[in-house]
């Protein structure tokens, strides 16, 4: 009986694998359309959303069963919910994807030009390295892994802030710049959503390996030693 506990949450847990690493490629695409202004790859990408949302829906129904058939305890019954959370963040992720890629869209659209500013490069950069840790710590139970992943998502919000101050001031100077200021700003949004999401996953591996919740928790940078 055991083994077949096993094989049902070995099920889950392939499903929840795919779903991470297409959103995580959805993103990598939304933001190698927005380096190229490539509205085809935009459109083509927003197209997928709804697979993404589909799998979804098979890891909650599956969860839910496995939870009515089973009346899993302890850590199965921890690791199941995971599951269910972690598939409303992947869900998140690809809905963030999917904006980047309408604002590629609309940033075609308008006349006035800029270049991508080196910001949201970085916070693209960061943010894909906080998916693939988030997602491998939790393919591989590996807490200490998803902890870094946490201790990132500030270096992504320091970086957001520093760009919205930046924006702002390239459009005090230059007004004609403010249509694409604007979508610039909804991207480094989505970019930031997409860390904490990332950091959301992470939260859950440390739960479901530990049993402890680190939710608001303030984390120390490796080396520090608390006082």
């Amino acid at each position: 009986m055991k083994r077949f506990f096993e094989k049902e949450l070995h099920v889950l847990r392939a499903h929840l694998s795919e779903m991470g690493y297409k959103a995580a490629e959805q993103v990598c695409l939304a933001m190698q359309a927005l380096e190229n202004g490539d509205t085809e790859l935009a459109a083509w990408i927003r197209s997928q959303d709804d697979q993404i949302d589909r799998l979804e829906m098979e890891i909650d129904a599956e969860a839910i069963r496995y939870i009515s058939l089973r009346a899993p305890v302890a850590k199965e019954l921890r690791m199941v919910v995971m599951a269910m959370n972690v598939g409303h963040e992947i869900e998140r992720v690809g809905d963030e994807a999917s904006n980047i890629a309408k604002r590629v869209q609309k940033l075609a659209q308008h006349t006035t030009k800029m270049p991508l500013p080196d910001d949201i490069r970085l916070m693209g950069k960061l943010v894909d390295e906080m998916l693939e840790e988030a997602l491998a710590a939790l393919l591989d139970g590996d807490a200490e892994r998803a902890i870094r992943v946490c201790r990132k998502d500030a270096e992504v919000d320091k970086v957001h802030k520093r760009f919205n101050r930046e924006m702002t001031q390239k459009t005090v100077e230059n007004s004609s710049l403010a249509p694409a200021v604007i979508e610039l700003l909804f991207v480094a949004r989505s970019l930031e959503r997409i860390g904490d999401h990332a950091t959301n996953l992470a939260e859950e591996v440390v739960y479901i390996q530990r049993g402890e919740d680190i939710r608001h928790k303030p984390l120390l940078a490796e080396g520090e030693v608390a006082s």
